[in-house]
């Protein structure tokens, strides 16, 4: 895009098809929307808040049927008391892939239905597999697609995680009765209750004990079970008991591989000190047994399983355990917490390691696994390896595996397994390869390496199947974060073979279709942005904006539009966004600036910068500053309908463990602003910042830097001590009575964004070089905390109320606001708009001197 700014070619992320492919055309058309003719009106908190968003859409497996999820506005459905309060404001609507017999599958007022995390399509492709949400929790339950009736199934779930035999039937995991429902804050007040008025009017003692040692055991938890339940009677039988998180039913129908918890473990991949252990069941006509355990080895709680083609074979990720003597895992010097491969077989075969000990299946450009699949009856897998010689590519794709999933000194490629022996598949490729698709019961599979499309195949070299001529391949063309290795973007009939590609052709991103036969490249143009392609790969259900409405369109041999939203906003204006560049320390960034609709450069406006540490911006617009934001309070568009300019600059950061992570948070920003200042697009003396979560720190940690060139600091959910975070639980779990102490956060400051390495008591200057509460008398802009007492530990409110205590007692000017039964992002209503409130207040005060707003209440 051309402006005062100037537009410029920038770095992408990796898996970046998604996040590009879905914005690009909404990007364009929110940063380009006219504001010609009569003065559009400013859109307000009021109007998103009653403004519905497009949710989740797909086609089924065989094609004949589309599904889409419009999410009900904040201020029509109470949360319940979720966190993640989609559970209960999605409306579901089905039809036929030829858009006729569109219908809604209706919620009632004491239950509504949103669709499962995953594997939402029953095998014969005629139902849905649901979740159904009550005040008190929620369960499993199988939505009928042509006539919308609803069979829920015994038990409360675990976050609806469930799988699909072949034979139709739902096998899915049951929590224990009286559990508390995963993300269900509200569900904690009946235990509490109980307990409390137990102990004061002693009935009996009130304790929990948490020792893993002899003396005093740490009870075990209640056991759920696994189910097995026939959708269209509803009845279900018990296959196990324990509890579950993760299912996957082999091809044949035999045999079902679960994760479940274990024994207690410090260091657990899960976090939550359980060992999550792999169980292979056996299913036949006189119910279920179980064929193997495997202690040895640790799996991630949510778990990566994949049966062979045949059935026969299993593959599943995991770290083999370490004995009493051994160290513990250090994030500092292993290699992603040595995470393996293996295989074993439906039999139960022992495990068999397929990676070795200085290759990793930890994927943390995405904080998850690395991808694996099947050639046939032989294991393929994105796997990270040590790699001396691994050097910065020019390749937008590998760009930001620099920066978060590719460590110095490693690189990821795709390997195929046969016995003990590996091949590496993309060795040829100059930059990294994460991703890969193999179809099913094929021999190859396909990876996209510098900028093109390769077939490749155990013993025989890559062979490049996009033309030459064509344009700079980024990735396969789909819409999900996570590519389905055994299809996604591939199509074969008995006429056809095709596979999606998102391209790159200057700064436009687009949806090619190769001919495979042909050797073809055709242009998918539906209107707007593609949301959810079908099996052939040339009919797409697309979303095309105006401004803060949208429509719905389904694309192919029949055009028809499926769903109009917020039709009464077509005449909001929208914030033009713009890119820029910066530089820091010899380094080219890319940033982006959202202005005050119909407002003329350069201005010399009051400005936010809007941060959040480690972000990467390219050519497409952030999220946060488009029109389908997914947290309204926290969008640049509300922002500069009150006249201000958003910047949102790329801020790349080492580990902390090494580097001094305010310092570079600071230098970053201020780079950012001065960029914008020296065009007179910005006023440098009316400039503040804000950020949510890792942003949260991200805020206080420039302020603790460079108060000077900031007027005021607006935190929500913020980390400030990363001391006092290691250890502390989230609010629900140190109240629901569970004994199961450990906390996940000790892996994540560890790992995760801070990259801290070891714990505080080997490293303690690290943890304070880069927590803003040890800089709290050098914070001298004035800085408003907003924070959810519900929020997780890390992250949680008492970390707030410390470095509101601090900044008061040396002297500084701060703010705390809590926001009761709110998480680690408000999501009623009254919260959302009272935190908007206060934000705008806060800066209009500091950043354009307007008088103090009417107090609240």
């Amino acid at each position: 895009m051309a402006g005062p700014i100037g537009a410029v070619s920038a770095r992408l992320f990796p898996r970046a098809a998604k996040a590009v492919l879905l914005s690009a055309a909404l990007s364009i058309a929110a940063a380009t929307h006219a504001v010609a003719g009569d003065v559009p009106r400013a859109v307000t908190i009021d109007d998103l808040l009653n403004a519905e968003t497009l949710d989740r859409t797909e086609f089924s497996s065989d094609g004949r049927w589309l599904v889409f999820v419009r999410e009900v506005p904040a201020t029509q459905q109470p949360s319940w008391g979720y966190m993640d309060a989609s559970r209960v404001r999605a409306r579901i609507f089905v039809a036929h892939a030829d858009g006729t017999s569109l219908h809604e599958i209706a919620s009632r007022p004491d239950v509504r239905y949103a669709l499962a995390p995953n594997e939402i399509w029953s095998p014969d492709g005629k139902g849905l597999l649901l979740l159904a949400s009550r005040r008190g929790g929620y369960g499993v339950a199988y939505g009928d697609l042509a006539t919308g009736a609803v069979t829920e199934f015994p038990g409360q779930s675990f976050y609806g995680i469930g799988a699909w035999m072949p034979d139709g039937r739902v096998v899915y995991a049951a929590m224990a009765d009286g559990e508390r429902p995963l993300d269900l804050e509200s569900s904690v007040l009946d235990g509490l209750d109980k307990r409390w008025r137990g102990a004061w009017n002693g009935h009996r003692p009130q304790v929990t004990v948490s020792a893993p040692n002899p003396v005093f055991p740490t009870p075990p938890p209640p056991a759920g079970a696994l189910m097995l339940a026939d959708p269209h009677g509803g009845a279900a039988q018990t296959v196990a008991r324990g509890n579950f998180s993760a299912i996957a039913a082999s091809s044949d129908g035999r045999h079902i591989a679960a994760i479940g918890a274990a024994e207690e473990l410090p260091d657990a991949i899960a976090g939550r000190g359980l060992r999550s252990e792999l169980r292979i069941f056996a299913i036949d006509g006189k119910g279920a047994h179980l064929v193997r355990r495997y202690p040895g080895i640790d799996l991630p709680q949510a778990g990566s399983l994949a049966w062979s083609p045949s059935g026969g074979k299993l593959i599943f990720i995991g770290r083999p355990l370490r004995d009493a003597q051994s160290r513990p895992i250090d994030y500092g010097r292993d290699l992603h917490g040595g995470l393996r491969l293996y295989e074993t077989d439906a039999a139960g075969a022992p495990p068999r390691p397929l990676t070795d000990a200085d290759q990793s299946m930890a994927d943390w450009n995405a904080k998850g696994v690395l991808p694996i699949g099947w050639l046939g009856e032989r294991p393929i897998a994105a796997v990270a390896h040590s790699a001396a010689d691994a050097a910065p590519s020019s390749s937008p794709v590998l760009q930001s595996h620099l920066e978060y999933g590719q460590a110095r000194g490693t690189r990821i490629d795709v390997f195929a397994f046969d016995g003990r022996s590996r091949e590496n598949l993309t060795s040829f490729a100059k930059s990294a390869v994460d991703q890969f698709l193999a179809p099913k019961r094929g021999q190859f599979a396909f990876v996209v390496a510098d900028g093109a499309l390769w077939r490749v195949q155990p013993g025989q070299g890559p062979q490049r199947i996009s033309p030459g001529g064509a344009p700079p391949i980024l990735g396969f063309g789909t819409e999900s974060r996570y590519l389905d290795a055994t299809g996604g973007a591939y199509y074969r009939g008995t006429d056809a073979e095709r596979i999606s590609l998102t391209t790159l052709s200057g700064s436009n991103v687009a949806r090619l279709v190769l001919d495979l036969k042909s050797g073809t490249l055709s242009a998918l143009s539906p209107p707007g942005t593609i949301v959810a392609t079908a099996p052939d790969q040339l009919t797409t259900i697309s979303r095309r904006v105006d401004g803060w409405s949208s429509t719905v369109h389904l694309n192919g041999s029949h055009d028809r539009i499926l769903a109009d939203l917020n039709a009464d906003l077509r005449d909001r204006a929208v914030a033009p966004a713009e890119k820029f560049t910066f530089a820091y320390k010899g380094a080219t960034l890319t940033g982006w600036l959202v202005t005050p609709p119909g407002t003329p450069l350069p201005h010399k406006l009051p400005a936010i910068v809007s941060i959040y540490g480690g972000s990467m911006y390219g050519d497409t617009v952030p999220i946060y500053a488009r029109t389908d934001m997914p947290v309204p309070q926290l969008g640049a568009q509300l922002f500069a309908a009150q006249g201000y300019a958003v910047i949102y600059p790329s801020t790349p950061l080492g580990a902390g463990a090494d580097t001094d992570m305010m310092a570079t948070l600071a230098g970053e920003a201020v780079a950012a602003v001065d960029a914008l200042a020296a065009k007179e697009i910005v006023d440098p003396a009316r400039v503040g910042i804000t950020g949510q979560s890792f942003g949260g720190f991200s805020t206080a940690a420039v302020l603790a830097e460079r108060s000077d060139r900031f007027r005021a600091g607006v935190a929500l959910a913020g980390i400030y001590d990363w001391v006092h975070g290691y250890g502390l639980r989230d609010m629900a779990a140190m109240l629901d009575g569970g004994s199961d102490m450990l906390a996940p956060e000790i892996l994540m400051i560890e790992s995760s964004q801070a990259r801290l390495a070891r714990p505080f008591w080997d490293s303690p200057d690290a943890y304070i070089r880069n927590s803003p509460i040890f800089r709290a008398d050098k914070i001298d802009a004035p800085l408003l905390l907003l924070h959810g007492d519900l929020d997780m530990a890390v992250t949680g409110l008492s970390g707030a109320e410390r470095l509101y205590n601090a900044m008061l007692r040396a002297g500084k000017t701060a703010a705390l606001v809590r926001y009761w039964g709110e998480g680690h992002v408000a999501v009623d209503d009254w919260a959302i708009r009272d935190q908007w409130q206060r934000m705008n207040a806060w800066f209009d005060f500091y950043l354009k001197g307007a008088k103090p707003a009417a107090a609240h209440d």
